[in-house]
């Protein structure tokens, strides 16, 4: 019980949610996606569409997932299972 209550690190945290993204990417659209370089500060970010999801409770943060518009289109047409995501 005292394992459970004990203080995750941030680099625990984010393990865990990199790995959870990951094997949730993998199971339900069969696709591998890599985890781009994690900071604590929010910084401007590259890419066509980004996806911001915001974390409350004990941790309270931003999860960022960018991505060029090739896999944009790609995750959206297994996401939706539509031959064509842009109509």
């Amino acid at each position: 019980m005292a394992e459970a209550t004990k203080s995750r690190t941030f680099e625990e945290i984010l393990f865990s949610v990199i790995e959870a993204t990951q094997d949730t990417f993998n199971a339900y659209l069969q696709t591998e996606v890599f985890a781009g370089q994690a900071k604590k500060k929010l910084q401007p970010i590259e890419a066509d569409v980004v996806g911001i999801i915001g974390i409350g409770g004990k941790r309270v943060g931003y999860i960022i997932l960018a991505m060029d518009l090739h896999t944009a289109k790609v995750v959206t047409k297994k996401l939706s299972m539509l031959e064509d995501p842009d109509r």
